[in-house]
């Protein structure tokens, strides 16, 4: 598609969904628009009006709709649908009339015509399947990114979510089962957020797997803004989606909302770590919502941030303790090829081959954090040798120090 086209549909869904919100129009009623007028290249053209007059007399006159493009939109109202087309859709008409504020959406998407941000909205094709199928999908996404082909052709979509605070155990078992599962031609979907998220990202990018970022903001904005190298890197080559206009900052209501578009672009919800009243929840309640199947790692009973994966499996999640379950629970065949093996030019380099002490210490680190007196206890390296063997894996990214106790980290290489 050309240019010229990109940012005319990008412009109508930036008018579209800032009208939508400003007159808080019920989700399923914008669904409903959409339809019924064959989706945004037609938007403008519409007679919002006459339509909203015969949306509103279903099913009496829903054989003479004008504007009936698509088999399952001529749906019954709900009471609040009905209720904003009795009582509050004069405002919306006058507004949708309004040549002004098409003129400030065309604007607006010329200010992002180099950010590769392309719209897609309930009635394109390209829409995702999964999420598809959620009644309260968002109406329009907007995604940076080449395009849904790579990921749509994935044989497994799963979400990978934990806590932005996570311990050596967590981040472990998050590597563990990104990396165990990659060569599966799966796609895994995070939140861009800290720890766990992030944790999921570079290890899917680490693989040459598929890896999709759901964010709370629009896709352009960088949040948390220690993640905008990886965010850059992912809207260039694999795939970052929002619900949000370009330039949409992220608000403390948008994030649980976000969950759901986290849930219902995933097949599956892996939790690999999260306290009990962590934000991640609100992505398993979703996807209880949404019919989806949820695993947990179980964790240690005394570690706070194992207490939600704990809670989730007691309340029904499967227990996840080796991602071999995924591949036989799905009947995954390994690729001989990489499908994604586009995705090039990664952040960082790969580490080259540890030494055999720098081995010996992130085995012992894989089971806790220690201290310098531990750690020559444990592996039997001289001190002197073991600092240096420290510092290099401390530069590299691979262990962080906090107050004498070194920990395993996750890093982009």
């Amino acid at each position: 598609m050309s240019m010229n086209y990109n940012i005319k549909k990008l412009a109508r869904a930036i008018w579209y969904v800032q009208l939508c919100r400003s007159n808080h129009v019920p989700t399923l009623l914008q669904h409903r628009i959409l339809r019924c007028a064959g989706g945004l290249d037609n938007i403008y053209e519409i007679d919002i009006k006459q339509l909203l007059e015969r949306i509103s007399v279903f099913p009496e006159r829903c054989d003479k709709c004008l504007y009936r493009h698509c088999s399952d939109c001529c749906i019954e109202l709900s009471t609040r649908e009905n209720r904003f087309v009795q009582e509050r859709s004069n405002h919306f008409i006058a507004e949708w009339q309004r040549i002004s504020l098409r003129k400030e959406a065309a604007d607006h998407a010329l200010l992002h015509q180099n950010d590769h941000i392309f719209p897609l909205c309930v009635t394109d094709h390209e829409y995702p399947a999964n999420l598809g199928e959620v009644r309260s999908k968002p109406a329009v996404i907007f995604c940076s990114g080449p395009d849904l082909t790579a990921f749509n052709q994935t044989h497994l979509k799963i979400t990978v979510v934990g806590t932005r605070k996570p311990s050596p155990y967590g981040i472990k078992v998050t590597e563990l089962i990104v990396e165990e599962l990659s060569p599966y031609n799966v796609a895994i979907i995070s939140g861009l957020a800290r720890g766990i998220d992030t944790c999921a990202h570079n290890t899917s990018i680490k693989h040459s797997c598929m890896t999709i970022g759901v964010t709370a903001g629009s896709s352009d904005i960088f949040y948390p803004y220690e993640n905008k190298e990886l965010q850059t890197y992912m809207s260039k080559n694999s795939l970052i989606v929002s619900e949000h206009p370009p330039g949409t900052k992220p608000m403390k209501q948008f994030f649980p909302a976000r969950n759901r578009i986290l849930s219902g672009l995933a097949d599956i919800i892996i939790v690999t770590e999260s306290p009990e009243n962590s934000g991640t929840l609100i992505t398993s309640f979703f996807a209880a919502e949404q019919n989806r199947d949820v695993y947990a790692v179980p964790g240690n009973i005394l570690q706070k941030t194992s207490s939600g994966c704990n809670r989730l499996i007691i309340d029904g999640a499967v227990l996840l303790d080796n991602p071999r379950q995924i591949i036989d629970d799905f009947k995954l065949v390994r690729e001989s090829v990489n499908n994604h093996s586009f995705l090039t030019d990664k952040p960082k380099a790969s580490k080259e081959a540890f030494s055999v002490e720098e081995m010996a210490i992130l085995r012992c680190l894989g089971e806790q954090s220690m201290d310098t007196d531990v750690l020559v206890q444990k592996t039997g390296i001289d001190v002197n040798r073991l600092m240096s063997s420290l510092s290099i894996l401390e530069l590299s990214g691979e262990i962080i120090c906090r107050r004498g106790r070194y920990f395993l980290t996750y890093c982009s290489n």
